[in-house]
């Protein structure tokens, strides 16, 4: 088996931590989140709220905005000597109930994992615009896939007791498909930029719970070295 090779003088040089009056480059996607509300909204805004400001939509958090919600600093701005390469978008959405549910008689929950998504994911359009210029304008909200997801496998039980049905149930759904890549576009310092998510009317979530919403913009962040 033939062991790892080693890093050479140039490959070092070119990801050093940068000296005064040069630049660095990381692959650090911009992201930013919000409440869905159970009875569903007509308009979601991001990166428009920066930490410290607003209300974080973590559940059980309380309070204004913190990394657990976003990295934006600025609001709508990147701060002054940083520049952000922006390759594509993607939405990440959680429903507010949990993947499992039972032993119970009742089955309000069950399957509402996948309507929530279902509900949400072919309704509204996403608008990303920089300054006063659209660079995405799509719909619907199915077509943009993250990356990531939770995998594992699923079951469900039906069990008859004393003359009464109790289900036990573990599910889970998520939004799939390739990437949804842009042609690349480089946003200055100081370019206002907004992400929002449309809906002409509002579209309740059949669980009647709220979730949760990511946004991240993929891409680098080029910085000014301190």
């Amino acid at each position: 088996m033939a062991g790892l090779t080693s890093i050479t003088a140039s490959a070092l040089a070119a990801h050093q931590a940068r000296i005064p009056s040069t630049q660095d480059e990381i692959y650090n996607p911009q992201y930013d989140s919000a409440v869905y509300p159970a009875a569903g909204t007509t308009q979601l805004n991001f990166f428009a709220l920066p930490i410290g400001q607003g209300v974080t939509s973590a559940p059980g958090g309380v309070g204004a905005k913190t990394e657990n919600d976003t990295n934006l600093t600025n609001a709508g701005l990147l701060p002054l000597g940083n520049q952000f390469y922006c390759t594509g978008v993607e939405i990440q959405f959680f429903p507010g109930v949990v993947p499992g549910t039972g032993p119970t008689a009742d089955a309000v929950f069950i399957g509402q994992f996948w309507n929530d998504l279902y509900a949400f994911s072919k309704s509204g359009w996403l608008r990303f615009r920089i300054q006063n210029r659209d660079y995405i304008l799509d719909a619907p909200m199915i077509n943009f896939p993250s990356t990531k997801r939770l995998a594992g496998v699923a079951s469900a039980t039906s069990t008859l007791t004393a003359g009464a049905a109790t289900l036990d149930q573990i599910q889970y759904a998520t939004l799939a498909g390739i990437p949804y890549n842009i042609v690349p576009v480089w946003i200055e310092s100081n370019q206002s930029f907004q992400l929002s998510l449309n809906w002409i009317a509002a579209v309740a979530l059949p669980s009647t719970v709220a979730a949760r919403i990511f946004v991240r913009l993929i891409g680098r962040l080029i910085r000014n070295a301190q």
